[in-house]
């Protein structure tokens, strides 16, 4: 199993983060998905994907990254 992706939106080649992260929902539903850009999908996000918005702020991304660590770490107790 894959427990966390962290996917740009904007990707080089075929392939979209958007479509990537929707494959990942479907290949492996429990996988934490992380969707980051400078600018707000256009497309919907899979479902319980987090977005994450670029520029980080200060701490930004470490507070997501600590909210998925726990959630992983709730779903394995």
């Amino acid at each position: 199993m894959i427990p966390v992706v962290f996917t740009e939106i904007h990707l080089p080649g075929t392939m979209d983060g958007l479509t990537f992260a929707h494959y990942v929902r479907l290949r492996w539903p429990p996988t934490i998905l992380l969707v980051a850009s400078a600018r707000i999908p256009q497309g919907i996000l899979p479902s319980k994907a987090r977005f994450v918005q670029k520029p980080y702020l200060a701490g930004g991304l470490a507070k997501v990254v600590d909210k998925v660590v726990s959630q992983m770490a709730r779903s394995t107790a």
